[in-house]
């Protein structure tokens, strides 16, 4: 059963993705990788894809709470650092 209250520090790490205006965002209690494209500058499209290190998912983590929380990092990023 998720909780609903904010994730601990440190716990997402965003950086730039494997492919051209991608932003990658590691869930690291569970090492899963969560990929966004950017489609203009300041968006990112719907979509999205997770690479889990473990079976599992994302642990007793909800993953539409994960998701959000990373789509959130990961847009605040596209918007900093601009397309690739």
């Amino acid at each position: 059963m998720a909780v609903d209250r904010p994730f601990p520090k440190g716990t997402f790490k965003v950086e730039p993705g494997p492919g051209n205006r991608e932003v990658s965002v590691i869930f690291k209690p569970t090492q899963s990788t969560i990929v966004f494209t950017s489609t203009r500058p300041g968006e990112l499209a719907s979509e999205y894809r997770v690479h889990h290190v473990k079976p599992g998912l994302f642990g007793r983590f909800d993953e539409a709470a994960v998701v959000g929380a990373a789509r959130e990092l990961a847009l605040a990023f596209v918007e900093k650092v601009g397309p690739r």
